[in-house]
């Protein structure tokens, strides 16, 4: 069964059908989900699913020390233990439908990558990990575009621009990217003042019943 065919036919329109996450440059060593062994390590010049493809959209994302090294523990104990974690078929129709369910450890491949940034940082994502698609890679909040490319050929063709271009991305943006990383974004902070107004009002309520019983 070809996982990513059968993606592409449910999702119509959705240009890319599988998505994976690494924490390197060179694509030697990715990490996501197939139907075929749940969890999988990736690498883009063994495999030969990589010659030949479409289109491979290259993304980056510029994470904290700790939060990294967490993931990394996560990505570590998935592979010790890869027996407690399984492909999510379930969720392969529901993602279409916005109905996914949450089952410890197993994914589809963009819920994978999903849960991985919302395990750096919860403001990542726009939308519920579960419900993330592989088209939604592309529109992640602080990944930034880096290059698109037509297959491995391509890729190792353009691996020093593509080099080059990270380091670009990330001189021309590090005080955002530190500001983002390090401090909770206005509206988040708005939003848990809110809240906090809307406890005190219960809690003012309440006690304004206790008091006059």
């Amino acid at each position: 069964m070809n996982i990513n065919k059968i993606l592409k036919t449910l999702s119509r329109g959705d240009n890319y059908s599988h998505s994976l996450i690494s924490f390197d440059d060179t694509l030697t060593c990715m990490y996501s989900y197939d139907g075929k062994e749940g969890f999988m390590i990736d690498n883009i010049q063994e495999n030969d699913m990589w010659l030949g493809t479409e289109s491979i959209y290259i993304c980056v994302m510029f994470i904290k020390k700790e939060d990294r090294d967490r993931m990394k523990v996560f990505i570590d104990d998935l592979t010790e233990h890869k027996e407690d974690t399984s492909y999510a078929f379930s969720n392969l129709i529901r993602m279409i439908t916005g109905n996914t369910t949450k089952v410890d450890k197993r994914f589809v491949c963009s819920s994978f990558v999903g849960y991985m940034m919302s395990y750096s940082d919860p403001k990542n994502l726009h939308r519920d990990y579960s419900n993330i698609r592989p088209e939604d890679v592309t529109i992640l909040p602080r990944a930034f575009y880096v290059a698109n490319v037509r297959d491995r050929n391509d890729f190792n063709t353009k691996h020093l621009e593509i080099q080059n271009k990270v380091k670009v991305i990330y001189n021309e943006y590090k005080d955002e990217i530190s500001d983002y990383n390090n401090h909770l974004p206005k509206l988040m902070l708005q939003d848990r003042c809110d809240k906090l107004k809307t406890v005190d009002k219960i809690l003012n309520w309440a006690l304004s019943i206790i008091t006059n019983s």
